[in-house]
């Protein structure tokens, strides 16, 4: 087995075509095709299923692509630290985050601290199971998640099945988020009812409409009954744009004492959800086998002062 033969299971699963993975990767078809079958002769089982429309993983293919993905990822690392050797071990800092906007100031302090200093800060972005994880992986060293306290004890058997150490720092009344396109934006009080969101839209991210999570609307009384009607998308910037033109109104693990230090997103306003026992939490997560460096915790304290 080749380091390049993994690269190219990979690029094959993202694109499912031969002759697109094969113009991404500069070789010829017949040459990738060849070097398929000789891995999967190497392996003794199929990674691909062949068909007409296309390239599929098989089952045992994706788990040879989520071991490929992990060792190309760490492989990479071991590159960079050559390009690294000219920045102190202890001003080095890589940050998993929920696009929690007061994270990022959080970061924007942590660089005032060492103006003149040099250090490499790594700051990615996705939802809860993207950061998860990105941590697990080793991709970055700390993550901050949000989640409903109705599912905290199976986050908390998933950190520890993933040898994650998970580290409270506050939790909070649900919040509702809106735009000026709903009139509950000009309220006087902070505090909704879901009587009061009745018969605007519902919009959140797919984990509520699927899976899991997706009893978290029912136990607000936000019921496909009242609110027929809904929309469900996969990024939080796509949450922003559609409260700013619409009259709908989501759910967010928002906490409201850490963006008493920053600015919120603009043109929107969260409300606290009267009559739940249900809260959001947050906190940041690290592997087990791993030390926060100096920079790591400096970081971690600037955090924790946003819940004070």
């Amino acid at each position: 087995m080749k380091l390049e033969q993994l690269q190219q299971v990979i690029e094959v699963a993202k694109s499912g075509s031969l002759n697109r993975a094969a113009d991404a990767l500069y070789i010829s078809q017949p040459n990738l095709s060849l070097s398929l079958k000789n891995l999967e002769q190497e392996l003794g089982y199929a990674i691909f299923s062949r068909t007409n429309r296309g390239m599929y993983l098989t089952s045992m293919g994706k788990v040879f692509v989520d071991y490929a993905e992990t060792i190309l990822q760490q492989i990479n690392q071991l590159t960079n630290m050559s390009g690294e050797m000219g920045v102190r071990e202890g001003l080095h800092f890589s940050l998993a985050n929920m696009t929690f906007r007061y994270v990022n100031d959080a970061v924007s302090k942590l660089c005032q601290n060492h103006t003149g200093d040099a250090f490499v800060l790594q700051v990615k972005e996705g939802l809860r199971d993207n950061v998860i994880d990105m941590v697990y992986k080793d991709e970055c060293q700390i993550g901050v998640v949000g989640f409903y306290s109705c599912h905290k004890k199976i986050l908390l058997r998933q950190f520890a099945s993933k040898q994650l150490q998970y580290y409270r720092l506050d939790s909070q009344p649900i919040s509702i988020v809106v735009g000026k396109g709903n009139p509950l934006y000009y309220l006087t009080e902070n505090e909704v009812t879901s009587e009061m969101l009745r018969g605007h839209i519902f919009l959140a991210y797919d984990e509520l409409g699927f899976g899991p999570y997706s009893q978290i609307p029912r136990m607000l009384n936000i019921t496909e009954e009242y609110f027929s009607r809904r929309i469900y998308v996969s990024n939080r910037a796509t949450i922003y744009e559609l409260l700013a033109k619409t009259d709908s109104f989501t759910i967010m693990t928002t906490n409201q004492k850490a963006y008493q230090h920053t600015d919120y997103y603009p043109d929107t306003r969260y409300f606290v959800m009267k009559g739940t026992t249900i809260s959001s939490e947050v906190g940041w997560i690290k592997r087990k086998d791993y030390q926060p460096n100096a920079l790591a915790m400096e970081f971690i304290s600037i955090l924790s002062s946003y819940y004070a």
